[in-house]
């Protein structure tokens, strides 16, 4: 199992069994932090997630040696994991307040040692360094816009107010990214969703009858260019 399996395998369950709104892997943004997590995510109410994915012990001992995990304080994540593949690591061996999550042979993550469930009454995070998380956060944001694509985020926001109507029709309480942006873009039905989720959007020509995949923001904008 690679390394970037496992980042892959603790990025999907960071998203999917998190209140985790937002999350990077692998972002590399050494300009403002000493710090590069493997993946680091946010949630609306002010909870930050790191996870630090090993695949071998000797980079697990040697990340003990950091200036960061010496002085938690200085560290990024409110909540703190190591991912690494089953039993290579144990939950003896887990530094105070940080969890441990496993990935099996199929790449599914899951978590074997959660020190943030409270059983006590009393929530236990760390201290962060909140001044570095939010240079992350900048440093992402300046990219999307330099790169022209920031104003995404305005139609994001106009999509979002017709997720009621969505998740009426669906049944359900929340309606995928992936279905919102085909409501926007798509309401004279000139392409048919087969499958629409966070992460793409499987979608058949009504003119063609070819499929094609897209990512869900890929597929507003190129709709909207007339090149679906």
């Amino acid at each position: 199992m690679t390394h970037a399996e496992v980042v892959e395998s603790a990025y999907r369950w960071l998203k999917s069994c998190t209140k985790c709104g937002v999350a990077l892997k692998e972002y590399k943004s050494s300009r403002f932090s000493a710090e590069l997590p493997d993946v680091i995510g946010f949630d609306s109410d002010g909870v930050s997630y790191v996870i630090e994915c090993k695949v071998s012990r000797a980079d697990f001992l040697a990340d003990a040696g950091k200036l960061f995990r010496q002085d938690p304080d200085k560290g990024m994540g409110s909540q703190r994991y190591y991912c690494c593949p089953e039993k290579m690591l144990s939950v003896e061996e887990m530094p105070r307040l940080w969890g441990l999550i496993y990935v099996n042979d199929e790449g599914c993550a899951y978590i074997v040692h959660d020190p943030y469930e409270s059983k006590d009454g009393f929530v236990r995070r760390f201290e962060r360094n909140v001044r570095a998380e939010y240079m992350v956060m900048y440093s992402a944001l300046r990219r999307l816009d330099l790169r022209g694509r920031l104003e995404e985020v305005y139609d994001r926001v106009a999509v979002m107010a017709s997720a009621g109507a969505l998740r009426s029709a669906r049944g359900i309480g929340r309606a995928s990214v992936g279905e919102l942006w085909c409501k926007k873009s798509n309401p004279s039905q000139q392409v048919k969703i087969m499958f629409a989720d966070d992460y793409r959007i499987e979608a058949k020509s009504m003119k063609t009858g070819i499929m094609d995949r897209w990512k869900p923001d890929r597929f507003y904008r190129e709709y909207m260019k007339g090149e679906v």
